[in-house]
């Protein structure tokens, strides 16, 4: 009748992807702003890459699509009349 949890993961999971990739676009500058600034106090400097960044983005964007599938698709195939019975 409604629609199918093929439909709902993605639906959700784009948004929360998202906002994901927007934290990371506001948080990224700010720590290496600080990381710049912080490996400078050392005398041997290893300067700063974009690695770690680029692997920190994809670490986000796994555990948020992994999370956000889980309890969508939880939600999805739940009971409704189970739900109604205990309120």
């Amino acid at each position: 009748m409604g629609a199918r949890v093929g439909q709902i993961v993605p639906l959700l999971t784009s948004n929360f992807i998202l906002l994901a990739g927007i934290s990371c676009l506001i948080a990224f500058p700010v720590a290496a702003l600080f990381m710049d600034k912080w490996l400078k106090l050392f005398f041997y400097n290893t300067g700063l890459t974009a690695g770690p960044f680029l692997f920190s983005v994809l670490t986000v964007l796994l555990i948020t699509v992994i999370t956000v599938s889980f309890h969508t698709i939880k939600a999805a195939v739940a009971n409704p009349v189970k739900a109604l019975r205990t309120e």
